[in-house]
């Protein structure tokens, strides 16, 4: 017997019922057919963004890129949203799920001589948020050529400064939840590529996926990383508390300053475990259950995690490790490269989970009623 869980609609229990591949099978879009076409599109899309990047809170030219083509391909948006960000949405009514891409890049000099190298000295796409907006504009096309078929709303988020704080001292996801304009949110999912994983392979797991991070500086400057908050207050009380004892002991005074005003905290990510049970089984009936594997935790932090604070969220990765493609090195290294493979992939994976997010909340609500959208997470980690 199915029973309905307070943190949110019981999406595993409807896909017991329906089954999510059964779901897919009778008449969901062939998003992946339908992004091969997109390729063509997508690459060029991702060579401008490349080429061109921005820092985190000036991503102005990134921005109108964005909305130009969502113009052009007559999707509905605001912007701007927390300076450089945009909402775009197709569909209507609830219940409303969020797509994420982030799009700022990093003070990083590329190494790499190929002909989409970036044209900004000393600035590059070396976490791959190029082609994190590229996936998303994709998915925004797939599902707007179905939208009179979606039994909700989509909104793509296109956030800014995921990598650094602005002068306000708030990351991307802090300012885009400030302004007020997330509080119909259901769901959030978000991709991220994967250099350790092969291209288009799909990773994801429940619970605690990347670290918290807290900077600090006393006599050295350091950051602490766990996966639990628990854990990083007690840790942060502790270090307190041994520089204190220590600096007594030598009859001297010190101070510890965490930074918080330039290096804001990251929460720990929670992914939701019914959301990364759908996710799975999309990705198994999208992709084939042989890309589909399970997301071992990161200690590097995502502000992608804030967005749990509003509602249930489910955070994956995208493989591109493709040795012919030169895509072998490490995320923030002055030679990273993305396999451009992968931009078709992520915006049906994309589309799909949108899609099947919707549709199942729709025929769970056939069988119990009207939807509520599900409360924000009663714990930041699941502790």
């Amino acid at each position: 017997m199915c029973t309905s869980k307070p943190a949110a609609l019981d999406l595993l229990c409807c896909l017991a019922i329906f089954g999510v591949t059964r779901c897919r099978a009778s008449g969901a879009p062939d998003f992946v057919y339908q992004a091969s076409d997109l390729q063509p599109w997508l690459y060029n899309v991702f060579s401008q963004l490349h080429q061109a990047p921005e820092l985190s809170f000036e991503e102005t030219a990134t921005s109108s890129l964005v909305q130009s083509q969502l113009q052009q391909h007559n999707i509905a948006f605001i912007a701007p949203i927390a300076k450089t960000g945009v909402i775009a949405s197709v569909g209507d009514g609830s219940p409303v799920v969020y797509l994420r891409a982030d799009m700022d890049a990093l003070p990083i000099s590329e190494e790499m001589s190929h002909l989409l190298r970036s044209k900004h000295e000393g600035i590059m796409h070396a976490c791959g948020h190029d082609a994190h907006t590229t996936m998303l504009l994709g998915a925004a096309i797939l599902l707007k050529s179905v939208e009179m078929e979606l039994p909700g709303t989509v909104k793509f988020l296109f956030q800014p400064a995921e990598e650094a704080a602005g002068s306000e001292g708030m990351l991307g996801a802090q300012k885009m939840l400030q302004m007020g304009l997330l509080d119909d949110a259901s769901a959030f999912f978000g991709l991220h590529v994967d250099p350790s994983l092969p291209t288009g392979t799909f990773a994801t797991a429940a619970g605690p996926i990347f670290a918290s991070e807290v900077n600090f500086q006393a006599t050295l400057y350091g950051t602490m990383r766990t996966l639990s908050t628990p854990v990083q207050k007690q840790l942060q009380l502790r270090l307190e508390q041994v520089l204190q004892s220590q600096s007594s002991s030598c009859s001297c005074s010190a101070t510890l300053d965490w930074r918080l005003r330039t290096n804001p905290p990251y929460p720990v990510l929670v992914n939701d475990a019914q959301l990364s049970e759908m996710a799975s089984q999309t990705a198994s009936s999208t992709l084939g259950s042989a890309r589909v594997t399970q997301l071992t935790p990161y200690m590097v932090a995502e502000d992608f995690a804030y967005y749990a604070q509003q509602a249930p969220v489910c955070f994956s990765t995208l493989g591109i490790y493709n040795e012919s493609a030169g895509s072998v090195h490490a995320l923030h290294s002055p030679r990273f490269k993305v396999d451009p493979e992968v931009l078709q992939t992520g915006a049906a994976m994309h589309a799909a989970l949108a899609w099947d997010y919707l549709h199942t909340h729709a025929m769970w609500a056939s069988r119990s009623g009207p939807l509520v959208a599900p409360p924000p997470n009663s714990s930041a980690d699941g502790t």
